[in-house]
């Protein structure tokens, strides 16, 4: 049996649903007394957050072939610092309201993200040129 050579695609949009439903009951249960909860939604966001970045990379590197990997991870990865950088300064600024003001922030940040899950799961049609480029090659030596 053949894998789904868009596996790669379904595994990003599961765990960016799986980061954003995370991130949203970790707004739910920021409150004072609540660590344990607190603690397993930052379990959750990390878990999938963490497992869906070396596939985000591989798609970036996927849909822009044939540009170099090194290119396209570079890009992304900058994107990613100076995205994090934006947020911490924000997040910093709220601070300034006290336990309010992070909560502002997480719904701002779970709006933003919801956003991008409806544009990852309905809209994300990343063209796999290099491994179509591959299977082609496969097929032509065989």
């Amino acid at each position: 049996r053949r894998r789904d050579p868009r596996w790669p695609i379904w595994i990003m949009q599961g765990s960016q649903i799986g980061s954003f439903l995370a991130q949203l009951g970790l707004t739910l249960v920021l409150q004072p007394g609540m660590f344990t909860y607190i603690a397993f939604f930052f379990f959750w966001v990390g878990f999938f957050t963490t497992s869906a970045a070396p596939i985000l990379l591989e798609l970036v590197a996927e849909t822009t072939y044939p540009a170099p990997e090194t290119v396209s991870a570079g890009v992304c990865l900058t994107v990613f610092g100076v995205s994090t950088f934006g947020f911490v300064q924000l997040s910093q600024a709220m601070a300034s309201k006290g336990v309010e003001g992070y909560i502002h922030f997480f719904w701002l940040q779970n709006i933003l993200f919801g956003i991008s899950c409806v544009l990852v799961v309905g809209v994300l049609r990343a063209d796999m040129k290099r491994t179509d480029q591959a299977n082609e090659s496969a097929v032509q030596d065989t």
